[in-house]
C-alpha cells in the first residue's frame, strides 16, 4: 500500500477498544444487524489542499478514515481502519465527544498539486457492528500559476467622497506583472521565496511602469488562490543583484518630486499588511486588495499633506502589449 495518513473520529470507545482485540466477536455481531454508515464528501479539490466533511449515520459511535497517495491501493481491513492498526499511517487526528449527538467532522488535508489520493472511510456502533469500508478517489489540481502580462486596475473613484488630493482619482492604471529571471543578478529575490515582480504605474503618476519606482515582489500563496506582495524590488549597486526590500508599507517610502515624500499602506490596522492579487482556478488574475498613497512633505518631520489616493478593492482587466 502506497503512503497513507490515518484519522480517527471516536465517541464512546470502551465497546471498540475491546473490539480491537476481537475480530472474530465483532464479525459475529454484524450478522443480522444493520451497519453504520458515514456520508463522505469533497467540499473543496484545490492544488495543495483538500477539504472534506464526514457525517455519520445516527447509529455510529466512532468513524474513521485515512488517506492514501496514488491509486489502487488495497483497502483496510474495517476494524484495522478504526483501532488504528491499519498498515503505513503516518499521521492521525483523534476526536472524541460526549454528547448524544453524532458529530459531523470538516477537515483541510495539505497535499501535492497534480496528485491522485483515496480516501478510506469506516464507522462502527456501540455494539460493536461495523460498517463497510468504503473508497473515495480525488485527483488535486495541478499548480496554478498566473502569466505574465499587462494589466489595467480598475477601482472606484474616491474624490469627493474622501478627502484626497488625486482629483483624477478613479481613473484606471496600468500594472505589469512579469516572473523573476532565473539569473545570478535575482539569486537573492528567488533564494527569498519571491516568484513574481509587479510594476506600477500607481495612480498614473509615472507615465508608464518603467518609471515607476514602484516595483513590489510576492511569491504564490497556493492555498488561499493569490500572490502575496510583500517587499520592494530593489538593487544594490556594489553587488549587482537585486534583492527585497521588506519595509515596504505603513513607512516612509521615497521621494515623489524635490517637496514630496510618499508612504504606501496595505491592509490592516496599521496598514503594514501586503497587497495581494486574487486567480481564480484557471490563473486569471481577479481582484487587488487594498493600497493606499499618502504625501508628505520633504522637510523636517515630514508633515503629512494628506492622501493622495487608495484603491479600496481593485478588478484587474489584461490589456494588449500594444496598448500600453
Amino acid at each position: 500500500m502506497n503512503k497513507l495518513r490515518y484519522f480517527l473520529v471516536a465517541g464512546l470507545a470502551i465497546t471498540m477498544i475491546a473490539g480491537c482485540d476481537s475480530d472474530e466477536t465483532l464479525g459475529l455481531n454484524n450478522k443480522g444487524k444493520e451497519k453504520p454508515t458515514v456520508e463522505f464528501s469533497i467540499d473543496k479539490r484545490g492544488d495543495v489542499e483538500l477539504v472534506v466533511t464526514l457525517t455519520p449515520s445516527e447509529s455510529a459511535s466512532q468513524y474513521a478514515y485515512m488517506l492514501c497517495t496514488g491509486k489502487g491501493n488495497d483497502a483496510p481491513v474495517a476494524l484495522d481502519l478504526l483501532c488504528g492498526d491499519a498498515t503505513g499511517a503516518y499521521d492521525n487526528n483523534m476526536v472524541t465527544y460526549s454528547s448524544d449527538e453524532t458529530p459531523t467532522t470538516t477537515d483541510t488535508l495539505y497535499v501535492a498539486p497534480g496528485k491522485d489520493y483515496e480516501f478510506f472511510v469506516a464507522a462502527i456502533t456501540e455494539e460493536g457492528v461495523l460498517s463497510e469500508v468504503q473508497r473515495f478517489s480525488v485527483t488535486t489540481r495541478e499548480a496554478t500559476y498566473p502569466a505574465e502580462g499587462s494589466f489595467l486596475v480598475n477601482y472606484p473613484s474616491l474624490y469627493p467622497d474622501y478627502e484626497v488630493i488625486n482629483t483624477a482619482s478613479g481613473e484606471p492604471f496600468l500594472a505589469d506583472l512579469k516572473f523573476i529571471p532565473e539569473r545570478d543578478a535575482f539569486k537573492p529575490l528567488l533564494s527569498s521565496g519571491y516568484e513574481y515582480v509587479l510594476a506600477l504605474d500607481l495612480f498614473n503618476l509615472f507615465g508608464s511602469t518603467d518609471d515607476s519606482p514602484i516595483w513590489l515582489v510576492g511569491y504564490n500563496d497556493f492555498e488561499n488562490d493569490c500572490l502575496v506582495f510583500d517587499a520592494q524590488f530593489k538593487y544594490d549597486s556594489k553587488t549587482g543583484t537585486f534583492y527585497p526590500y521588506t519595509d515596504v508599507f505603513g513607512s516612509l517610502l521615497g521621494l515623489y518630486d524635490e517637496n514630496t515624500v510618499y508612504a504606501l499602506f496595505g491592509g490592516g490596522e496599521d496598514g503594514d499588511e501586503p497587497v495581494t492579487l486574487t486567480y481564480d482556478v484557471d490563473g486569471n488574475l481577479q481582484e487587488m486588495s487594498f493600497l493606499e498613497m499618502d504625501f508628505f512633505q520633504y522637510a523636517q518631520g515630514y508633515p503629512w499633506l494628506g492622501m493622495y489616493d487608495a484603491v479600496l478593492t481593485g478588478t484587474l482587466t489584461p490589456i494588449a502589449a500594444s496598448s500600453k
